[in-house]
């Protein structure tokens, strides 16, 4: 994305003169610079130019930026947007999760889940999922805000990932299966509360506020 004005920053090389010696730094693709390009006897100023130039190319942005969303946060080098993207969706997915068993064992008991939910959202377990996700899963409303397989998706790089580095995620896993379930079954395409219904299937009840 481009607007007048806008800086491209390519493959090229920027020189920056040193005391008595020289040193390269690569701005483009990921990794931003390669680490082999910097003269190892510098790694206090290697880091500082590294990030003089990345705060350099986030300010020529964030006009861009701060017309698509409100919170603005530079998390690191190339890729770690990702990671915190991926994050993101672990956190959401795991909670949806908890939600939905909250729900669930609430019924069992035969206690309305919809004042358990409003009595959890004055404490320590209130959270936008309850909140939200909590309140669609007792409307029994599961048109798409972000659907199942996209979260399935971001999930499942999520768990690569954390394969690749020997980082074991058995919530992340957990949920990941709830969300297979809800592709067998054909919901795929619902907003991803309704994970609830998995669990509702398990369970032989459906989880529904009392009108």
């Amino acid at each position: 994305l481009l607007y007048p004005g806008a800086t491209l920053f390519n493959q090229d090389f920027v020189k920056l003169m040193l005391p008595n010696d020289s040193v390269d730094l690569a701005i483009g693709n990921p990794p931003f610079g390669s680490e082999k390009i910097f003269d190892p006897k510098y790694p206090k100023m290697r880091a500082e130019i590294h990030d003089y130039f990345f705060m350099k190319a986030l300010d020529k942005v964030r006009p861009v930026l701060e017309a698509m969303g409100k919170t603005i946060t530079h998390i690191g080098d190339s890729g770690a947007g990702q990671v915190a993207k991926a994050c993101n969706q672990i956190a959401v997915g795991v909670g949806v999760a908890a939600v939905a068993e909250v729900m669930k064992l609430a019924k069992a008991c035969g206690v309305d889940p919809a004042p358990v939910r409003e009595a959890l959202l004055g404490g320590f377990a209130a959270s936008r999922i309850l909140e939200v996700h909590g309140e669609r899963m007792l409307k029994r409303t599961f048109a798409p805000g972000f659907r199942i397989d996209l979260h399935a998706k971001d999930l499942a790089i999520a768990l690569s990932g954390a394969r690749s580095l020997n980082v074991p995620l058995p919530n992340t896993a957990f949920c990941q299966e709830l969300f297979n379930a809800s592709f067998a079954a054909g919901e795929s395409g619902l907003d991803d509360s309704a994970m609830v219904k998995v669990l509702e299937r398990m369970a032989n009840h459906e989880i529904k506020a009392k009108s």
